[in-house]
């Protein structure tokens, strides 16, 4: 679920450090005027508590096959609300480790010219970057959980 960074992250500031999941009355992200100059990049920390970036398998069909594509979202200021769900799903789903718990969840502001001066590293991993505009997130991917052991047997964050 996550790959190792190649290369120093440059950033604005920690959105989150860590996430922490805000109670059902609250927002976790405050909510900002979109701005295509600036996106939000979600990191966890691996076993070695090194900061990796977070990509999420993608069902695709491409040319008539159904195949998974790894993909690393990054939502671009204004698309808060987006991000919540995704970071809610992360939290309570995605991310858990053999204990159930969740891993740490780290969010950082970061400039896009920043962002495309790392794509020569970025480029060499087995996912794809995609910059998620406010609402774009559920043509992209469905934020399921069907796992065992639930009251309700399927939720969508």
């Amino acid at each position: 679920m996550s790959e190792h960074n190649t290369h120093p992250l440059r950033y604005i500031r920690f959105v989150h450090r860590p996430y922490k999941r805000p109670d059902k009355y609250s927002i976790a992200t405050p909510r900002q005027r979109f701005d295509h100059t600036r996106i939000y990049r979600i990191l966890t920390e691996d076993v070695t508590r090194t900061i990796v970036d977070i990509s999420t398998p993608v069902p695709r069909i491409v040319d008539g096959q159904k195949v998974t594509e790894s993909i690393m979202p990054m939502f671009y200021v204004g698309g808060e609300a987006d991000m919540d769900r995704y970071l809610r799903w992360l939290h309570n789903v995605a991310l858990l480790d053999d204990d159930k718990r969740p891993r740490p969840i780290h969010v950082i502001e970061q400039l896009v010219d920043d962002l495309e001066e790392e794509r020569a590293f970025l480029s060499k991993r087995d996912s794809v970057i995609m910059m998620l505009f406010p609402g774009q997130m559920d043509e992209v991917m469905v934020l399921a959980d069907i796992s065992p052991g639930k009251s309700k047997k399927f939720s969508i964050y």
